[in-house]
């Protein structure tokens, strides 16, 4: 749950647990390990013997990788569009499950052909693998979704940030020489490719002169050199200059989560008990036999569960020594270990040995970091977050007046390397394809012009257009003749200036993806109004949808200013980016 007055827009349990991470390569990975941790920690002799913890690293091995191909299936297919259209909890609970009986029943087949064999019986091990498959996977995709959002959050709050700490300290002269800077840096990665281009046109010049005629292959080389150009050396500059325009907000290293853990968490008695419960229980059946299985489960938590709760009360009346608290607690749960090593080895010789009790141990502290571990990072991140937000509530009142012009130059310098450059540079060599195949040589010369006059024009943003309609007009002519459009707009929307240059970007963004991407042929873009009176950008293409790439320069902006709601799902035909921009005008 969020507090009321949470950083973190709210987030419903479907949303969090059937959405990205309900099958996602990093929760499978991590899955995996701890699957491995307990099979080595609690399975007959693999904590003394080589020979045992090498057949039951294969076992694991195969169970696991049996489960990659419907991993992948299922991600491509039921779980495409989870993103856009979470699944119901209970769909990603039948799918963990299922992934557990899988993996059960391969770990038991392999195990027995190896010499090796669970000591729970297979019916028993595999409702207990179900069980905590049906708990852990839905958890820990609730955790990895909430993770995400608070770093989006954060990302956001440190951008606004930086800008109004830059706007806070910017002079008419500073951002002179900012924008100096800029130029002079974008010149100086741009020069070497301009050489080459004049030296193409150059060559291009010469031979038209002398009659020579020009290959094909002279032709689709020069096109190939303007898209090299676009890809390998203005999308890396656009997103070296993007960089220039924020900062990271410096986060304690991942290996102080435990020391977090230890100075600020309680222990969690009712998830560390069913983890014991569901660890335990059917192994020492199958051992020992009922009676003596519930002797050892009671003889565990009849001391562990009290101690734990203790060590909450004094923690909570005793903040000023919490970690001391947790450290002489944490090692009192090992006081059960000792006497159930004492009991197994009473009961069947050399079951309770040193090095069992020693990975017993060891299994204890991880349950222990693992129940209250996501505690700890939550209350980290949202202290974090609080302490971003008040520090640009304050700022912003101190600069509520005053230009961002600084903040946002080098941004804007970005957008321009990444839209117009790029586009334009990519169009040219669209152009070219076309005359090359219509032995155009004019237009062959007339593309290389303007990809030279684009490379040649100072690299600063250009005045932004003086309406919403003029300022999608124009990134729609930089694609004139290779594509059609369909515009919808209102007039009050249309005339405005509202959010011209942002929504111009977007749309730039999507036409350029759905072009160079997804083949696109045809393009409907829409600025209408949504239900909550912000000003939505709608572009839907008829490509071969979403390609599923790395994020980028784009993305970061979409997600920016959209302050991270912005989709983009796939149609029947092709694919539609949605965006939301701020208040509509007069709202």
């Amino acid at each position: 749950m969020l507090a009321a007055d949470s950083p973190l827009q709210p987030r419903t349990l479907r949303q969090r647990v059937g959405g990205a991470w309900s099958v996602a390569w990093a929760t499978f990975l991590i899955t995996a390990g701890l699957s491995l941790f307990a099979l080595l920690v609690t399975e007959k002799g693999a904590s003394t013997s080589t020979t045992p913890v090498l057949a039951w690293f294969i076992a694991w091995a195969s169970a696991v990788g049996a489960l990659v191909i419907p991993f992948v299936i299922l991600r491509h297919t039921l779980f495409r569009n989870r993103v856009a259209h979470p699944l119901p909890v209970a769909v990603v609970v039948v799918k963990d499950v299922a992934f557990a009986v899988v993996y059960t029943t391969i770990l038991t087949t392999v195990g027995d052909r190896l010499g090796v064999s669970l000591a729970a019986g297979f019916p028993e091990q595999l409702l207990a693998n179900a069980f905590i498959a049906a708990w852990w996977s839905p958890a820990l995709a609730y955790f990895m979704d909430y993770r995400q959002q608070v770093r989006q959050t954060r990302s956001l709050f440190t951008a606004s940030e930086q800008a109004l700490e830059e706007a806070d300290r910017q002079q008419g002269a500073i951002i002179d020489r900012i924008r100096d800077d800029l130029v002079a840096e974008v010149d100086v990665e741009l020069d070497p490719v301009r050489e080459r281009l004049h030296q193409v046109d150059a060559d291009v010049r010469s031979a038209t002169a002398s009659d020579e005629p020009m290959d094909r292959e002279d032709w689709k080389r020069i096109s190939d050199l303007l898209r090299q150009t676009a890809q390998d050396s203005v999308r890396p500059l656009s997103h070296r200059v993007w960089q220039r325009g924020g900062q990271r907000y410096d986060m304690p290293p991942w290996w102080m989560l435990p020391v977090t853990i230890i100075r600020q968490q309680p222990f969690r008695p009712i998830a560390f008990a069913l983890i014991d419960i569901v660890g335990t229980l059917g192994p020492n059946v199958q051992q020992y036999g009922g009676p003596r299985a519930i002797v050892l489960v009671v003889v565990g938590l009849g001391w562990s569960i009290p101690v734990m709760l203790a060590a909450n009360a004094l923690m909570r009346r005793r903040p000023g020594v919490h970690a001391a608290i947790f450290l002489v607690a944490l090692a009192a749960l090992q006081v059960p270990v000792v006497a159930r090593g004492y009991l197994r080895d009473l009961w069947v010789a050399g079951s309770g040995s040193v090095a069992w009790q020693v990975s017993q141990m060891l299994a204890v502290v991880v349950v222990v970091l693992v129940t209250s571990g996501f505690g700890a990072w939550r209350n980290r991140e949202a202290a974090q977050l609080a302490n971003l937000r008040a520090v640009v509530e304050e700022e912003s009142e101190v600069v509520k007046e005053r230009s961002a012009q600084i903040a946002i130059l080098a941004r804007e310098t970005a957008q321009y390397l990444h839209g117009s450059l790029q586009t334009r540079l990519v169009t040219c060599s669209l152009a070219m394809e076309q005359a090359s195949e219509i032995g155009d040589v004019a237009a062959l010369k007339q593309a290389l012009a303007e990809a030279l006059s684009a490379l040649d024009t100072q690299a600063t943003p250009v005045s932004p257009a003086r309406s919403v309609r003029d300022e999608v007009g124009r990134k729609i002519g930089l694609w004139d003749g290779f594509c059609e459009f369909d515009v919808t707009m209102n007039d009050d929307i249309a005339e405005s200036p509202d959010h011209a240059v942002e929504v111009g970007r977007v749309v730039e963004e999507a036409i350029s993806n759905a072009i160079r991407h997804g083949n696109a042929s045809r393009i409907q873009v829409g600025v209408t109004i949504d239900a909550v009176g912000r000003l939505l950008v709608g572009v839907t293409d008829n490509g071969t949808g979403p390609q599923g790439g790395s994020p980028g320069l784009g993305t970061a902006y979409l997600a920016m200013v959209s302050e991270g709601s912005w989709t983009m799902e796939a149609t029947e035909h092709g694919t539609r980016v949605l965006v939301p921009i701020g208040p509509a005008p007069g709202r």
